[in-house]
């Protein structure tokens, strides 16, 4: 028997990789899988051997802990009485993954822990650093670590030395489950929505995440002729005033700034010709994941996963200079290149298929918690 947990108090792209990720597992008849309140019962396979659900909402800070803690000793009774032999950690709180290490009953059991970040990144809260700190060292002494990039081994060893004994595996975060719709597919397979914009940006509207970049670049591309039609959704970050004034004196961007559902963005995506991710900082992501999967490339920097993640002129192409300018150019070469015969929309499913496939994926993982 193998247990999986996923501890949060909310609902994101890490719950719905967790989900999406156990729903791929072959051998869920020996799974027990813990999941955030949030999420329903019907969202998980039926032959899941069995579901325990977890409460952090709607706790104050200190009450958080304590239930965190009760919690996990009651983990640790069930772990016990059910022969528990691995334990798969994919959660985006260190607190919960810090307590779990903490009790021996627990400690005992092989245990694999998914490192989202690696190394620090300029969207992060200083709390999660610090928590880090206490953390990591008990990742690296107790578990297998699996970093969602090869050159994320490095990062994390020069950043906390303690990793340089730790067991470090590399595997791809997969396509996102939650985020694919089938007839959405087809409708770009077969090229049979007009494309309403050039470009679609989604995300939280921050620095690290190049939306300022972007918008000068479209400035660039007006003063030298070359319109093109940006779509950006994000109801938060530090940019969002930014992003909203900038469409409000363009006609050229669109900006959604509510809450809009998985398959409205899929739709959206549909609509656009290439997907943006202007980056200058990042770690993994499943962003690529989702654009490719409607056979759209993305225009992205050299940062994090995103080296191993894009095979230039297959799923997408990279800026080879992160200035306006250099965005700008990227930008008109990749439309340019999309409109002539350098690029093949089949290079683009290859290419997922042979990445990010998420059956081979959760069993390499399976193999991993098991191995």
């Amino acid at each position: 028997m193998i247990m999986t947990i996923c501890a949060s108090n909310n609902r994101n792209a890490i719950v719905d990789g967790y989900v999406g990720l156990i729903n791929h597992f072959h051998n869920k008849k020996e799974l027990i899988a813990v999941i955030p309140g949030l999420c329903k019962p019907e969202e998980f396979d039926s032959e899941i051997h069995s579901l325990v659900f977890e409460e952090f909402r709607d706790k104050g800070k200190i009450a958080s802990k304590i239930y965190c803690l009760s919690f996990y000793m009651r983990l640790a009774q069930l772990a016990k009485r059910e022969t528990v032999e691995g334990i798969f950690i994919y959660s985006d709180s260190e607190w919960p993954n810090l307590v779990h290490l903490m009790i021996p009953t627990l400690r005992k059991i092989k245990t694999t822990v998914f490192i989202h970040d690696p190394k620090h990144h300029s969207g992060e809260k200083k709390i999660i650093r610090f928590i880090r700190r206490f953390a990591y060292p008990f990742y690296a002494r107790n578990a297998t670590c699996i970093l969602s990039y090869e050159k994320a081994k490095s990062e994390i060893i020069e950043i906390h030395p303690i990793f340089q004994e730790a067991k470090l595996v590399s595997v791809r975060l997969p396509s996102m489950s939650v985020m694919e719709f089938q007839d959405l597919r087809h409708v770009a397979e077969l090229h049979n929505a007009a494309p309403e914009y050039d470009l679609i940006f989604y995300g939280r509207l921050e620095a690290y995440k190049g939306v300022d970049l972007l918008l000068q670049a479209n400035q660039y591309l007006h003063m030298t002729g070359r319109a093109v039609r940006i779509l950006i959704i994000g109801g938060r970050g530090e940019l969002k005033e930014e992003v909203k004034k900038a469409a409000a004196q363009d006609p050229s961007i669109t900006f959604l700034d509510d809450y809009i559902s998985n398959r409205a963005l899929a739709e959206y995506i549909v609509k656009s010709r290439a997907v943006i991710l202007p980056y200058r900082d990042a770690t993994g992501t499943q962003t690529i994941q989702i654009a490719n999967y409607y056979y759209k490339p993305v225009i992205v920097n050299r940062v994090g996963c995103f080296d191993e993640y894009v095979i230039e002129g297959k799923n997408g192409f990279f800026i080879s200079e992160m200035t306006p300018e250099g965005v700008g150019e990227a930008i008109y070469s990749t439309l340019e290149q999309m409109d002539g015969l350098d690029y093949n929309p089949v290079n683009i499913r290859e290419t997922f298929d042979a990445l990010f496939n998420m059956d081979n994926i959760a069993k390499e993982i399976e193999g991993i918690i098991q191995g």
